[in-house]
């Protein structure tokens, strides 16, 4: 499996890059945004997502290896990957990319990316956790949520005689034993804010980015989305990034109008929290942004 899917790096890309360049953002922001690692005012990537367990091969195979995938580890490792670039084309106007090379390679690295997600200790080990450090590049903090009533979940994977991508989930993974109540509510608003109280304090810019199910009937009961509808928290975010998941209806192949609405009604209703949370924190609400990506 590929880690790091070209299309998620370059949403990341853009995300990062427009909130420094395009958009209508003050200075003052856009120097923080470039500034050093060591700096305070640089930047901290937190990431919410899902973690997957995946079996590749169909399910008559028997398979024994499992492999840590999922969008979550994904996304972590395109936001490290697009802060790297945007440091190195910093020091490509400074003309001191040699300098640059030489300090990624020797210095200690700061994480300034933060992954977490839920996952269900029933089937996870501390071998699993440090596959998925090993994974992730040193500049990205992990953080798990645990659940001991929970698995997480799990599915077969693998390419059908067209090279058509298939999975199905093992175990009533997506049921009430694993995804349908492992994704509620973790982590909450309040597990994030922690997050940024602990590790993130003195940052002037603190960028959310989240994998929201979505759709009709979501898994998790559409609860993973409640952080963003936490005052406390999106007053703290400066940059909001969602990232909506809705499956294809298994007869036509396509998104239901009734998922496709589903999604733009929630896109909405997140959206004015975040313009609400940031009017009623500071008042800037013009040194924010908020990003969907597909």
């Amino acid at each position: 499996m590929s880690l790091l899917p070209l299309s998620t790096a370059v949403i990341f890309c853009l995300i990062l890059c427009a909130t420094v360049s395009s958009f209508s953002v003050p200075a003052s922001t856009k120097n923080s945004l470039v500034a050093n690692n060591n700096d305070v005012g640089q930047p901290q990537v937190i990431i919410v997502g899902k973690i997957i367990l995946d079996k590749y091969g169909p399910p008559e195979k028997q398979i024994d290896s499992v492999t840590i995938g999922g969008g979550g580890p994904q996304a972590a490792w395109a936001a490290a990957a697009s802060l790297a670039v945007m440091e190195y084309l910093r020091a490509a106007e400074k003309n001191d990319e040699k300098d640059f090379i030489l300090s990624s390679n020797t210095q200690q690295q700061h994480q300034q990316v933060t992954f977490m997600a839920p996952v269900g200790m029933k089937n996870w080990s501390p071998e699993m956790s440090e596959q998925l450090s090993q994974l992730l590049p040193p500049t990205v903090k992990v953080v798990l949520i645990p659940s001991d009533e929970h698995i997480t979940p799990t599915i077969n994977i693998w390419h059908d005689a067209n090279e058509n991508v298939r999975w199905v989930p093992i175990d009533g993974s997506f049921d009430s034993l694993g995804a349908d109540s492992l994704w509620q509510n973790r982590p909450s608003a309040q597990d994030i804010l922690n997050e940024i109280q602990q590790y993130c304090a003195g940052k002037s810019d603190v960028i959310l980015h989240a994998i929201i199910e979505s759709g009709a009937k979501p898994t998790g009961q559409g609860q993973d989305a409640l952080p963003f509808f936490d005052n406390d928290l999106m007053s703290r975010v400066s940059v909001a990034g969602v990232e909506p998941i809705v499956f294809a209806d298994d007869t036509s192949g396509m998104v239901t109008n009734e998922d496709s609405h589903a999604v733009v009604s929630l896109i909405s209703k997140m959206r004015q929290s975040f313009i609400a949370a940031r009017k009623q924190g500071d008042g800037n609400v013009g040194d924010s942004l908020f990003v969907v990506t597909p």
